[in-house]
């Protein structure tokens, strides 16, 4: 129960933190951060919607870690397939960035770069 607590106030002041980088110098990048932290204190579907409308935007579909973190919540949230997806979004992207190198989390979870 205390972990929880202070997850969600650890996750309201990066939250807060993170909407004074906004305003004052904005970028996709504060963004994602921002809603992981939304994430962390509103639960997983309330981070997923803005992560879903940074890359909708077409900001950050390079990005590796913001396709890793939009699977990472589509997991939690049960999702399995939209999961999958994600995390291959993720590799692809990672695998132009750093060829020779697959990220930890996304091996242990059982997802590889579809064939």
């Amino acid at each position: 129960m205390q972990q929880c607590i202070l997850l969600d106030e650890i996750g309201h002041r990066l939250r807060l933190i993170l909407d004074v980088l906004l305003r004052t110098d904005p970028s996709p990048l504060i963004e994602l951060n921002r809603a992981v932290a939304v994430a962390m204190r509103d639960g997983p579907a309330a981070g997923l919607t803005l992560i879903d409308a940074i890359l909708e935007r077409g900001s950050l579909l390079d990005y590796h870690l913001a396709h890793a973190a939009r699977a990472d919540l589509c997991r939690r949230l049960g999702r399995s397939a939209d999961a999958r997806a994600s995390y291959e979004k993720a590799l692809r992207a990672r695998h132009m960035r750093r060829p020779s190198r697959l990220p930890s989390k996304i091996q242990s979870a059982g997802f590889s770069p579809a064939a």
